[in-house]
């Protein structure tokens, strides 16, 4: 084999690896340990691409000392880097993607592909991390360098799509929405495969930002497109089933989520069997339509199943079992049960912590959690210890005016509010409001909620004008969301005739208590 076609050979075999330009030296014989690492770089590529990454990993640490050039190098790292990647070794992979980008650059002057290939892989490493602002420069980085010597590549729809991916995980909604607007018609006429992803991506914005119509009208568009290019029974539908659900759920159309996830879960079921990891999250979501609906029991069965078949497939501390082991919690407190609550909420919080650690965003959010539970069993010395340890942790990572935020003073509103601090907690839930409308979630459910709380606060301070105008802006909301005739609107009508009597305006308060009951009882 001449020295032109092993580097070829080498490139090849990489795959997505790395992407390199070589010069052609001149026709020889491969060396004997020459073939042995190309060998084994294949050999371990074809594990990786089978699902057996362990044993991927031992081929490449078998490969990696017989590397003789920088070229051989950036390939065996690089294959360190994803097979360490695939069988979780977060850390270890990013080590890896650090060393092959740092010889990329060393190799390859700028503009390189090479480069942009190594930034891509540390990126998705990163990204998994939850160092969402490292993934987002590390991306943009990619971006920089793809518009610069190949501006027409599919690429840059990818790299896109990932950095759209990482905003949402920021909360930045807004630019996520953008980078997938700007990806549709990119991929509208492409691959059926990555205009769904698009179009899921998407769906999933509008719905973080509150637009329900829209996301369904997204998932509803993606589905139909899904459907004709993959049949009825392909497991993309059961993952665009299980987001529609999401958004109908959100909608309080938990009838029809119930009946989404149950389909999801025949799907998944059919191509996986009947205990795969991946029927987790389905039971998981079935579970809390189930106690939207009111129906307890079979919410506490369906949450069961999706424990039992996580913990079964992944094991006691996989991270997946800290979201079932959350909504345990939620429907421990929704049977009152408060201490079972805080029980399953801290078993969740230590199952993520010892594999996630303390600073990720997903361990602090359980641990607000957690704080607002302690207030609801009256502990509020550890409630508020809990909550100022979390609020720490989310201003040292991600500022102190991040989304994560808006859960910490919320809750922090409600533990003042039991201790009888009403000004303190009408200040927490003004702070709250203010970072849901910076990020452009103004007729979001969470703006509903808030306008809702600070409402009943202003009712006990007797400052019920303003309670008033705030109850009128929850309801537009809900209005918006749910709409005119949803049962889930009887709350904050009877809260905001509540208001009008002490304004002693009978006649609207009694106009709004008759909606409320035709509403409670059609």
């Amino acid at each position: 084999m001449s020295v032109a076609a092993s580097r070829f050979f080498r490139c090849l075999l990489a795959g997505l690896i790395v992407a390199l330009v070589v010069p052609v030296l001149g026709i020889g014989a491969l060396a004997q340990d020459d073939q042995e690492w190309a060998a084994l770089i294949l050999e371990g590529r074809s594990a990786l691409e089978a699902g057996d990454p362990a044993l991927a990993l031992q081929l490449f640490e078998q490969a990696e000392p017989q590397a003789a050039t920088a070229d051989d190098q950036i390939v065996s790292l690089t294959s360190l880097g994803l097979a360490h990647a695939a069988l979780g070794n977060l850390d270890a992979a990013a080590r890896f993607h650090e060393r092959s980008l740092d010889l990329r650059e060393a190799q390859y002057p700028p503009p390189s592909m090479a480069v942009a290939t190594g930034l891509r892989n540390l990126a998705q490493v990163r990204h998994r991390q939850a160092r969402l602002a490292e993934t987002a420069t590390l991306l943009n980085r990619v971006l920089t360098i793809l518009n610069d010597i190949a501006p027409d590549t599919p690429d840059i729809a990818d790299v896109q799509s990932d950095l759209a991916a990482a905003y949402v995980n920021m909360g930045r909604y807004g630019d996520a929405e953008t980078l997938y607007e700007s990806v549709l018609p990119i991929v509208e006429n492409g691959s059926p495969a990555k205009h769904v992803a698009a179009l899921n991506g998407l769906a999933a914005v509008k719905a973080a930002l509150g637009q329900n119509e829209a996301a369904s009208a997204l998932y509803l568009e993606a589905l139909d497109i899904a459907r004709a290019a993959f049949g009825e029974d392909h497991p993309t539908m059961a993952g665009l089933m299980n987001g529609l659900g999401e958004v109908y759920r959100a909608s309080s159309r938990s009838a029809e989520a119930r009946d989404l996830y149950q389909a999801a879960i025949d799907i998944r079921a059919a191509a996986l069997g009947p205990d795969h990891p991946a029927l987790g999250p389905l039971y998981n979501n079935l579970g809390l339509a189930l106690l939207d609906l009111g129906d307890l029991a079979d919410a506490g069965e369906a949450l069961q199943t999706a424990r039992v078949i996580t913990e079964g497939a992944l094991g006691p501390n996989h991270p997946s079992l800290a979201t079932v082991l959350a909504n345990q919690a939620d429907l421990d407190e929704a049977r009152g049960d408060y201490l079972a609550a805080i029980e399953h909420n801290l078993m969740a919080f230590r199952n993520l912590a010892s594999s996630l650690g303390t600073a990720h965003p997903e361990v602090q959010r359980l641990q607000v959690n957690l704080g607002r539970r302690l207030s609801l069993a009256s502990d509020y010395a550890r409630a508020e210890e809990t909550l100022d340890e979390a609020e720490a942790g989310i201003i040292a990572d991600r500022g102190g005016d991040h989304v994560d935020m808006i859960a910490v003073h919320s809750a922090r509103g409600q533990l003042e509010r039991l201790r009888g601090d009403n000004t303190a907690a009408l200040e927490s839930y003004e702070k709250a409001l203010a970072i849901v409308e910076t990020a452009g979630g103004a007729m979001t459910m969470d703006a509903a909620i808030l306008l809702s709380n600070q409402a009943m606060v202003l009712v006990t301070l007797r400052r019920d004008e303003e309670a008033v105008a705030l109850l009128e802006q929850s309801l537009a909301i809900r209005e918006a969301t749910y709409g005119d005739d949803s049962p889930a609107l009887v709350d904050t009508l009877s809260d905001y005739a509540f208001a009008l009597r002490r304004l002693r305006r009978f006649d609207e308060a009694e106009a709004i208590e008759a909606r409320a009951e035709a509403l409670a009882d059609p």
